[in-house]
């Protein structure tokens, strides 16, 4: 069933601009009017799951979410639109977004595999609402294709593949039409992204570290002010990122990344546990740790005190040579090419 985290009004908001149904039609059942929405802070999930029936029920046209998604630009997701579309590649890009957009917009879980020389983004329901749920995967899809055009400053047209679950026959021409990537219809199994992998090894021109590692840092003061109530991986990200900037910050000899035991004990979690409630997230602490492995190199990189050593003793590497094999496999190109590129997409942009 659903969390209790509220949702960002700025979904609504949009959804009232446009003319999918009547104000009057989308709130009804909410206890809301129009002029209510402007006071809110955020939106009880109870009120979104109820407008997004409303609007399924009066609009005539099945592909309203993915319009919404259309819609709803990137930075309208605030900090964590600013972190995505300031991530050094594309998959990561995609990766900030999936991890930090439930602290916005709860209700689901995501899985990103490699396939076939794909990466696929799964997204699973949390919520037990099949309405919400497929409304919400449209959009959000919708939303990660938007990302990718904003970062290679094209449409992914054609370049990546969408699988439409569950979609009746009679909605698919209309879906085709508002979705930039290939589509699948397949009769069950999960809504999911496919992103060939030398789109998601690309740099991203807009990449900005700094700017990148302060908005994650927004993103986990949002984690701590809920507390309890925040996912696990959120809060193991947040701890590891300190660790690493911790290993920055000393001067002494950098210490190896916790073991997930000795993670779990800080939690005070059996590693059991603690590894189970991560694969029930659709994770694992190996992927967190290379997650962040990847975010804490990316900044490094851009500056010029750090030698490539130096960054592979603070990442916890045994070697330079196993860093960079690590690296090139995370952004497609080893870290001096990585480095030249940023200096010189930097050097454009200021």
């Amino acid at each position: 069933m659903p969390t209790d985290h509220p949702t960002s009004k700025t979904y609504l908001l949009i959804l009232l601009s446009q003319s999918f149904a009547p104000a009057e039609r989308i709130l009804e059942g909410t206890g809301l009017a129009r002029r209510d929405v402007d006071t809110l802070d955020a939106v009880d999930f109870s009120t979104v799951q109820t407008v997004v029936r409303n609007v399924e029920r009066y609009s005539n046209d099945p592909a309203w979410p993915a319009k919404l998604g259309s819609r709803v630009g990137i930075t309208s997701h605030g900090t964590v639109g600013f972190a995505a579309l300031s991530a050094p590649s594309v998959g990561q890009a995609l990766t900030t977004f999936v991890r930090w957009e439930p602290i916005r917009t709860p209700g689901y879980r995501a899985t990103t595999r490699e396939q076939n020389g794909q990466i696929a983004i799964s997204v699973r329901d949390t919520t037990g609402d099949p309405t919400y749920h497929r409304a919400f995967c449209l959009i959000f899809l919708r939303g990660l294709e938007t990302l990718i055009g904003a970062i290679i400053n094209q449409p992914c047209q054609g370049q990546t593949t969408l699988a439409l679950p569950g979609t009746p026959a009679n909605a698919r021409r209309a879906l085709a039409e508002e979705f930039e990537s290939t589509l699948d219809f397949p009769e069950t199994g999960d809504f999911t992204l496919r992103v060939p992998k030398h789109l998601w090894t690309r740099p991203s021109p807009l990449s900005d570290p700094e700017a990148h590692r302060l908005n994650l840092q927004k993103c986990e003061q949002i984690v701590a002010e809920r507390d309890s109530t925040a996912t696990l991986d959120l809060i193991l990200q947040t701890l590891l990122r300190q660790h690493f900037e911790q290993n920055v910050s000393d001067r002494g000899e950098p210490v190896p990344p916790p073991t997930s035991g000795q993670m779990a004990d800080r939690l005070h979690l059996s590693e059991r546990t603690l590894i189970r409630r991560l694969k029930s997230l659709g994770t694992s602490y190996r992927a967190l740790i290379e997650e962040s492995r990847q975010n804490t190199a990316a900044h490094l990189l851009t500056d010029a005190r750090y030698r490539v050593a130096d960054i592979a003793d603070l990442l916890g590497y045994q070697t330079p040579s196993n860093f960079s094999r690590a690296f090139s496999r995370w952004f497609g190109v080893s870290p001096g090419r990585f480095r030249l590129v940023s200096r010189r997409a930097n050097s454009l942009t200021h």
